[in-house]
């Protein structure tokens, strides 16, 4: 049976996405390790202090889900395409360990993700059209961390097909 990376991030994405600590030293930061991604706050929001407060915050959380798929991705990368049946003793324990702590760290960010999902509902209900089109526009930035992370280990994930 092979090992198939896609499906697991795709499930690991869509719980993230359904149910709604990262390290976050300076060297270890999305921008750094998957390529710089500013968050421009349209000039219809700038001034609305929770929407900017719940603009940053939904970054922090993405980037840190994004960090953490890309630090499981290369921690097994070597590991990816292969039948499960070739693994060795130590590989499939590495699996299960990065399996484990892939559990335990989507928790908390699907716990974050979920509290900014309820302000998101509660932000809406008080925004113009224009308001809500500006927030949108921004709430795209989760999406493109994760073509970051597609493109990064473009190489692995079409070696894995």
């Amino acid at each position: 049976m092979k090992i198939n990376i896609n499906l697991i991030l795709l499930i690991s994405g869509l719980l993230f996405l359904g149910a709604c600590g990262g390290n976050n030293n300076n060297n270890n930061t999305a921008d750094n390790k998957l390529g710089k991604l500013e968050i421009e706050i349209p000039d219809e929001i700038k001034d609305n202090e929770d929407v900017v407060e719940f603009i940053e915050g939904m970054a922090e959380v993405s980037d840190e889900y994004a960090l953490m798929i890309d630090e499981i991705l290369e921690k097994n990368a070597d590991l990816i395409g292969k039948d499960s049946d070739d693994l060795s003793m130590l590989e499939q324990l590495a699996l299960v360990k990065s399996t484990g702590e892939v559990a335990v760290k989507s928790a908390g960010i699907m716990e974050k993700w979920g509290i900014y999902m309820n302000k998101r509902s509660n932000l809406e209900a008080e925004l113009s059209d224009a308001e809500l089109q500006a927030l949108e526009a921004v709430m795209m930035r989760f999406e493109k961390r994760m073509e970051q992370i597609e493109e990064k280990y473009s190489e692995v994930l079409n070696n894995e097909k």
